[in-house]
């Protein structure tokens, strides 16, 4: 957590904080006992294990008629066995926005200290079991509106991403930047293009990998009850690396005679494909206390196996049976292909689905009690995994009043 801290000092010297007066903030905690029968999915019969989690948050935001400014801040503490993944997780991020008249500008930093296997992991994320991660990023954006009906966007961001039990070469660093342009086709309807393009720099000699992507999007609001909205481009990769094989520094024949050794020569290779993306959204609010969303994408997301293509749906239900009372279920599968070393090798993949029950009791204005049951299914192809694992939780939650001035 040293970077953090560090980072932390950098974020609090921004301009802007001095104002201490303008500032106000908002503190809360969260305590959560957990049980896992198969924490890191890397087997059929995995130890189980049980974790006590305690965490607190304190946000800062300050307002005025043309900036915002805010600091959210984010500690976790795990107890538990080795395998569930316990030890000290943080999050740190600074954001500030200018508007004008026709501009917007927004620029921000953050750091995260955390897990792979989360609330929200990918099929992708497994294959390292329950590895710490830490990232560090940063990000600028402007945006500007053309007309009534036509505005444009454009950002850049970077980020550092580092997993502890990353094989040599793993860990990387990412830039990406993107410009887009939305029309408001109708008071219901809108239309975007976007055009970007990423660089993954990967260490000690990992090589890069370039992806530019364009996509057309659009969005649907049929009623107040009911929106959707679909998205599809196409983008192509190009990997750039190093391997080392044995040649022969003379002709062949004096190799094969036993005349002369072969010595270890690098090659530079350049891998290239093209893939689709597409993404797809609906929500319907069925009445005033229940909606149900669903989902279902194609994307290439930049990881430490380089881009992993990850196809992904999901549906979701929810309910409140009272002021008080909510229940939630979720179904989520994921797909992913991880790119072979070379042209002719077939990828990597692997999937899984998750089941979600959830409900949700506000016992008083501040305080919140939730529970959790979640059962997920985890197939791999190389090395060869069929896994499962239920997981359980019981969580309460405070969430502190909004007060003027610095704490």
């Amino acid at each position: 957590m040293t970077r953090g801290w560090e980072l932390a000092g950098l974020l609090l010297a921004a301009p802007g904080l001095a104002a201490a007066q303008e500032w106000a903030w908002q503190a809360g905690a969260q305590g959560r006992h957990e049980y896992d029968s198969n924490p890191g999915l890397q087997s059929q019969a995995g130890a189980a294990g049980q974790s006590s989690v305690l965490s607190g948050n304190l946000s800062l935001e300050r307002r005025t008629e043309a900036q915002r400014s805010r600091l959210d801040l984010d500690l976790i503490s795990t107890q538990g066995s080795s395998h569930v993944g316990r030890g000290a997780q943080g999050h740190l991020a600074f954001l500030h926005s200018l508007s004008a008249p026709l501009d917007t500008w927004t620029w921000g930093a953050g750091y995260r200290h955390d897990r792979l296997l989360g609330a929200n992991t990918r099929a992708s994320d497994v294959a390292l079991g329950n590895a710490a991660r830490s990232t560090a990023d940063a990000s600028v954006a402007w945006s500007r509106s053309l007309s009534e009906r036509l505005s444009t966007q454009a950002q850049w961001q970077w980020s550092n991403n580092r997993v502890d039990s990353a094989p040599a070469g793993n860990n990387y660093r990412l830039g990406s930047g993107s410009v887009s342009l939305q029309h408001l086709h109708t008071e219901t309807t809108s239309l975007s293009l976007t055009l970007s393009r990423s660089r993954q720099l990967r260490d000690a000699g990992g090589g890069t990998i370039t992806t530019n992507a364009a996509r057309l999007g659009w969005t649907q609001s049929a009623s107040e009850t009911l929106h959707w909205g679909a998205s599809a481009g196409r983008s192509e990769t190009t990997r750039e690396f190093s391997v080392f094989t044995l040649v022969c520094p003379l002709p062949v024949a004096y190799c094969n005679a036993g005349l002369v050794r072969p010595v270890l020569a690098s090659r530079d290779v350049t891998l290239r494909s093209r893939d689709s993306q597409y993404s797809a959204n609906a929500a319907w609010r069925l009445s005033e206390t229940g909606d149900v969303s669903v989902t279902a994408s194609r994307a290439l997301n930049p990881g430490l196996f380089g881009v992993t293509r990850e196809d992904s749906a999901g549906l979701t239900a929810s309910r409140a049976w009272s002021d008080r009372l909510r229940w939630r279920a979720a179904l989520d599968l994921s797909r992913s292909l991880r790119p072979a070393g070379t042209a002719d090798a077939p990828g990597t993949r692997s999937s899984l689905g998750t089941l979600t029950l959830g409900l949700s009791q506000q016992l008083a204005e501040r305080w919140k009690l939730d529970w959790q049951a979640q059962h997920r299914v985890y197939d791999a192809s190389d090395p060869q995994i069929r896994a499962r694992s239920n997981r359980f939780s019981i969580s309460l939650q405070y969430l502190g009043a909004r007060v003027s001035g610095l704490p």
